[in-house]
């Protein structure tokens, strides 16, 4: 792993050639002299003054790291240095971003610019120009009419799957973020605390803000884990805290990590109920034991991944083994082959398997069949897979399997002709648990995987 600024730097010299290479040959073939990408502008909520937060064009954020840099611009010509036109306004009411600084600064054509409409000066004789970003406005402005032209996008989302050595060690920072984050959540849910005191000590340990985290996290205490895009965060605790899961990740030049875990809080520190009886009695150790072997299952899986994979077979082999698990643990008494074949197994695994990572966390890409962006749309069986490719050397994506006791899924599954084939006893004894997610972030090498997520909590002690 790298560590110095200057050996990321070197990355970045070669990143910023792959670009220049992909885009030149992109726009010669598709017939444009150049592109300007718009960084997008800041907006206000509906009837107030207030700005939402900002995001930057994921497209800009591919050749530079200006992630708080509204209205910037960048104009990329086949045989031309990029030119970034960088606003830095006058002003008071707001900090602007400053005079351009960093390792990346020096491999652009900068012009500084107080007012975004000084673009359209920079942009005089070029002609033939596409426009990508939100701004379709700004475009029209300025005399650009191809907006957002989908082959050319296509085209740059098919190759953006596969990432440079820079884009790789962004993740992999990224990653060394969130596991410090991920690491003082887990002791601050052990030691008794709400959801919304387990969410700032996450920030706190990453040094991250909510509006610069890549996603709002999921922190969830006992049942709320069974909703699986959970966005809220209690501030009283719960009487009994009994499970956990965090789905949360961090930002490194504008490269997202996307990590999940579940825990179940230590048999010792649950306490006791009025009578001094424990209600939950021994369902704290099979949910333990359901969460272990979810963590063997999903590792076992990534040992196995190779270039030249299907990733909608290693969606399907999961399914076959989180039902192999049902079935060891006597949540189903069923073979896993007929829990996916009477659609028993959606009911407890309902989303897919992963999805490919990096400017943005489901990124772009992963349902196309070609460069020229014909759909690879999931199967009937798998609607909710993000990630339909055959899986390349380069590629970074999650794999996320999880279990989970989801009310609604669960009484469509009592109402329907395979219900005989669960054990609703067991079942409703482990709703109070919500669910399991094990997530990691996987890049694909020549040889294998390279686990980003698991080196990083590795290297604080983490097993």
């Amino acid at each position: 792993m790298l560590s110095s600024m200057q050996s990321i730097e070197s990355l970045y010299c070669d990143h910023i050639y792959q670009l220049q290479s992909r885009y030149d040959r992109l726009l010669d073939e598709q017939g444009y002299d150049g592109l300007l990408i718009h960084a997008g502008s800041t907006q206000s909520y509906y009837l107030d003054d207030n700005h939402r937060p900002f995001k930057t064009n994921p497209h800009l954020l591919a050749w530079a790291p200006l992630t708080h840099h509204p209205e910037c611009c960048l104009l990329i010509r086949p045989g031309y240095a990029p030119r970034l036109f960088y606003y830095n306004p006058t002003d008071f009411w707001y900090k602007p971003a400053g005079a351009p600084d960093g390792f990346w600064t020096k491999y652009f054509d900068i012009e500084i610019m107080d007012k975004p409409d000084q673009v359209s000066r920079g942009l005089e004789g070029n002609k033939n120009i596409a426009f990508f970003g939100e701004r379709a406005d700004l475009a029209e402005k300025w005399g650009l009419t191809d907006i957002n032209p989908k082959p050319l996008l296509s085209a740059l989302h098919w190759y953006r799957a596969c990432k440079t050595d820079y884009e790789v060690e962004c993740l992999r920072r990224a990653n060394d973020i969130a596991a410090k984050g991920h690491l003082l959540a887990e002791r601050t849910f052990r030691n008794g605390a709400s959801e919304f005191e387990i969410q700032m000590a996450y920030l706190s340990a990453t040094r991250q803000r909510e509006s610069e985290l890549p996603y709002g996290n999921i922190v969830a205490l006992n049942e709320n884990a069974s909703v699986l895009h959970y966005q809220y965060y209690q501030c009283l605790k719960p009487d009994l805290c009994h499970s956990f899961l965090i789905d949360a990740g961090a930002a490194y030049n504008g490269y997202a990590s996307d990590v999940t875990r579940t825990y179940c809080q230590d048999i010792e520190m649950l306490g006791k109920d009025d009578s001094g009886a424990r209600n939950l009695d021994l369902h704290e150790s099979v949910f333990s034991a359901l969460i272990d072997a979810l963590d063997s299952a999903q590792q076992r899986l990534i040992g196995s991944i190779k270039p030249g994979q299907s990733f909608i077979k290693l969606h399907q082999q999961m399914c076959l083994d989180i039902g192999a698990i049902l079935q060891q643990h006597k949540l189903v008494n069923a073979s896993a082959e007929a829990q996916l074949h009477q659609g028993i197994l959606r009911a407890f695994f309902p989303h897919g398997l992963g999805h490919l990572l990096g400017l943005q966390v489901h990124d772009v890409g992963g349902l196309q069949a070609d460069a020229n962006g014909t759909p690879a749309l999931a199967p009937d069986d798998y609607p909710f897979l993000r990630l339909t490719r055959t899986l390349e050397t380069g590629m970074v994506f999650t794999i996320e399997p999880g279990i989970y006791l989801i009310d609604s899924l669960l009484a469509e599954l009592k109402a329907g002709s395979a219900a005989s084939a669960v054990n609703w006893s067991m079942v409703d004894s482990l709703r109070p648990f919500g669910g399991i997610r094990i997530e990691d972030n996987i890049h694909l090498t020549a040889s294998g995987c390279e686990n980003l997520t698991r080196n990083s909590l590795a290297a604080l002690g983490k097993v």
